[in-house]
């Protein structure tokens, strides 16, 4: 019997490729001061994604093996010596699991919170950066904020990066409500990576025992759709148009929530701004391609046909 192929994590991967969101190889030049995002995959069993500005590229969360991550890099047309920090929002398996074996093998220096670096997931990694809650700093070409958010972890944060040309991400991974920090931390955005974790009914009904389906909705669990779709409304309330012209859905629940329906409700929630934002819809098992801020492309608000 033939052995399975085995991927090696120290060869270079091909050149970067220039993706669209679905995925299909783009020859179109990228504007001096773009802001390019690629989600490698979202969902309870793992998240990832990667930021690029101005040819600099920084992943933020490692929440799958490092050899997964190296193959789903590597569908974006991306080596991981390609990459200069990761970023690690808190230190749940399924947000940080591949950091330690990432930084040992390709000597990448690894970001987190201070109270996160007690964890197992992270205590074992050498070239360890620690900030507070509410720290900027700069790195990879990127400007970062770092925030604090509800969530039952032991300190958590979402994080803003600014590129050069002044075009801002958001990323609030897990969410357990929306406080006034997290907004006003929010306001002024390009993109927003956003949290779209679960229909409220459909946690209620679902399979669940009864404590786990409490901490999911508790203050310190997880955003639902209509939480997301709260929080989206007051971000483009009063704008016209809104500056925010992307919003990625992210760590959907493949239990308690369809992506339809996610997606629907955040619609919902931009009203007459849904013709100018773009809504991208995130799953477990495959990357999305890649986005690219401003960009002209169609906007698109399909879902993927599987989540998790």
């Amino acid at each position: 019997m033939a052995r399975p192929e085995q991927l090696d994590l120290f060869a270079p991967a091909a050149a970067p490729a220039d993706r669209s969101l679905g995925g299909a190889t783009s020859s179109r030049p990228r504007p001096p001061g773009s802001l390019r995002l690629f989600v490698l995959g979202s969902g309870s069993g793992g998240n990832a994604l990667v930021a690029e500005a101005e040819g600099r590229r920084v992943l933020l969360d490692a929440g799958f093996s490092a050899r997964e991550i190296v193959r789903r890099l590597r569908l974006g047309g991306l080596d991981p010596r390609d990459l200069e920090a990761i970023v690690v929002t808190h230190e749940h398996g399924d947000h940080a699991r591949g950091a330690e074996q990432l930084s040992k093998r390709f000597k990448l220096p690894v970001w987190a919170s201070a109270h996160s670096w007690t964890a197992r997931s992270l205590r074992r990694v050498e070239r360890a950066h620690r900030f507070q809650p509410g720290d900027r700093f700069e790195l990879a070409g990127f400007r970062l904020h770092s925030f604090p958010v509800p969530h039952d972890a032991r300190q958590p944060v979402g994080l803003v990066l600014e590129s050069a040309a002044g075009l801002r991400l958001g990323l609030v991974a897990d969410l357990g409500r929306v406080t006034r920090q997290v907004l006003e931390a929010l306001t002024d955005l390009d993109l927003l990576v956003l949290e779209c974790n679960h229909d409220e009914r459909m946690l209620e009904t679902g399979p669940y025992p009864w404590p786990l389906k409490r901490r999911v909705a508790s203050d310190l669990g997880h955003l639902s759709n209509s939480g997301a779709a709260r929080l989206i409304g007051e971000l483009v309330r009063g704008a016209s148009p809104p500056r925010l012209s992307d919003i990625v859905l992210y760590h959907l629940s493949a239990t308690n929530n369809c992506p339809v329906l996610a997606r629907e409700t955040c619609l919902r929630a931009l009203g007459r701004h849904a013709r100018s934002t773009r809504i991208t819809m995130t799953c477990q098992e495959t990357p999305t391609g890649w986005l690219e801020v401003g960009s002209q492309l169609p906007l698109r608000h399909e879902a993927p046909e599987r989540t998790a």
